[in-house]
């Protein structure tokens, strides 16, 4: 069966079902991978939130929050490998143009398997004060720590692909390897993302 994506977009292979839509009906977007601890989710139209399940669906619109030492993996259009780990919170909408991940606070993790991108179809994590586009196979990070408006901090992880992120009307684009943080809306330096060394592990 076919998964309806976001949004027309999702490069990723959300693509809309042939069947037409009526607006009282939500939107698929994924479906739940795994998950452990104390996941909840408030389903648009709907006044308290409820346990989530793995293998549940996940539609438009709905909002999924984690609690301390929890984590969810969902999977976006057959493509695309969304975590969010503990003490997050996240809106999954839809723009004409664009899907996105309204990340109100926490820590997501996503990759994307893609390699080649539709005209028109963008993957974006939101913040309250930056916008991340994943414009290519990708793996990233993005961590948002909302505190007052002025000092609203996001920073990003490329560890593969490429990544744009934009705060107000300046932008910088990420390649493999590299960071970078948005305090209020200043963009700071790109810095090189090295990753910690678990060789040592037992």
């Amino acid at each position: 069966m076919k998964l309806i994506g976001l949004a027309v977009v999702l490069a990723l292979g959300l693509a809309l079902s042939a069947t037409p839509l009526t607006t009282a009906q939500p939107r698929k977007a994924g479906v739940v991978t795994d998950l452990a601890g104390n996941v909840t989710l408030l389903r648009a139209g709907s006044r308290q939130p409820v346990g989530i399940k793995a293998r549940e669906d996940i539609f438009v619109n709905d909002h999924i929050v984690t609690s301390d030492n929890s984590f969810v993996s969902m999977l976006l259009g057959g493509r695309a490998d969304v975590v969010m780990r503990g003490r997050s919170a996240l809106r999954l909408t839809e723009g004409p143009f664009e899907a996105f991940l309204d990340l109100d606070s926490g820590k997501v993790f996503v990759a994307i398997t893609e390699k080649e991108v539709p005209p028109g179809g963008r993957l974006a994590v939101r913040t309250g004060n930056a916008v991340v586009r994943l414009t290519d196979a990708v793996f990233a990070s993005v961590e948002f720590f909302p505190r007052s408006k002025a000092s609203q901090e996001t920073t990003v992880h490329v560890s593969r692909g490429t990544a744009t992120v934009s705060a107000g009307s300046d932008g910088v684009q990420l390649s493999a390897m590299r960071s970078v943080t948005v305090t209020g809306k200043v963009l700071g330096p790109v810095w090189i993302f090295v990753a910690p060394d678990r060789s040592n592990e037992g």
